[in-house]
């Protein structure tokens, strides 16, 4: 028994080991990359296999998108060139176009009795709380992205040409932005803009999709009950704003943000000043790197 035990944790071993290969040898490059930037920026929420189950998603409403098509076609039914637009501009039409380009998807004011279906058409094209990642990942980038998105269900989609000899591959317009000033926090502009800045990180950026805030948030990045005390505004500006100028390998997305959004939510998250008790503090289990 103990043998044949032996032969078939051996014979698991092997497997593995051969998948390993096989994936390294034959695995087209581009998946391959897609492959690595998947895990470095989706698993938290798609979950490793992409089947919409990572440690983060039981904090997300709506959930994020089942890549894997067990329920439903919806991925298999968009094209190569939707995945791109959604990956680079995310789902909620915020994503803020830089001087001489546009939106894919441009946001459209929307009358109060359609405010429902709204709704749900963009549930339907996936979670609002999935940020856009076209000022942090290449034109390339998210190609191979797209890629790799394409082997985790079954699909008649196009296949990808990259231009292999291109040269330098297009970067996302954004450059580390310049310093500003803040009012004080206990003025009544410094209010105002306070209270601005709360309506735009939870609804307009969904920064709760990653950020806990007391009880309420996602898991992905730090706890945020204590950030007025821990951080200046100056420095959680640059960050918002490209934390890759800051951290290269960070998983938080450049935002980008216009100056009249970004200074608002720094505003609010100088007011969260949690005391040490009454902070919940990291979470359990697997979490942010």
């Amino acid at each position: 028994m103990k043998r044949i035990m032996g032969w078939a944790v051996g014979a698991a071993v092997l497997i593995a080991i051969g998948v390993f290969v096989v994936r390294v040898v034959f695995e087209d490059p581009h998946v391959a990359k897609g492959r690595a930037i998947f895990s470095q920026y989706c698993t938290g929420c798609h979950g490793d296999k992409g089947r919409g189950d990572g440690f983060n998603a039981h904090n997300l409403d709506p959930g994020p998108r089942d890549l894997t098509d067990r329920v439903e076609a919806f991925m298999a039914d968009s094209t190569n060139e939707d995945l791109f637009k959604g990956i680079r501009e995310g789902v909620s039409g915020n994503f803020p176009v830089a001087a001489g380009e546009k939106a894919a998807h441009p946001k459209k004011e929307v009358k109060k009795g359609e405010a429902a279906k709204k709704g749900e058409e963009d549930e339907a094209g996936g979670s609002p709380l999935m940020p856009y990642w076209g000022y942090t990942l290449s034109e390339e980038q998210i190609w191979d992205l797209v890629a790799y998105i394409r082997t985790l269900h079954k699909n008649s989609a196009d296949k990808i040409k990259f231009k292999e000899a291109a040269g330098e591959e297009k970067k996302p317009s954004v450059s580390r932005p310049q310093p500003v000033t803040f009012p004080d926090l206990n003025s009544a502009e410094g209010q105002k803009m306070a209270v601005e800045g709360q309506g735009l990180y939870e609804t307009k950026y969904s920064c709760t999709g990653c950020h806990r805030i007391g009880e309420k948030g996602g898991q992905i990045g730090p706890e945020l009950s204590r950030a007025g005390f821990r951080m200046n505004a100056a420095w959680m500006y640059q960050w918002i704003q490209y934390p890759q100028a800051i951290r290269h390998d960070t998983k938080m997305p450049a935002f980008n943000m216009p100056e009249v959004d970004a200074k608002p939510v720094v505003m609010y998250l100088k007011t969260l000043r949690a005391t040490a008790a009454e902070s919940p503090g990291p979470p359990s289990g697997k979490g942010p790197t």
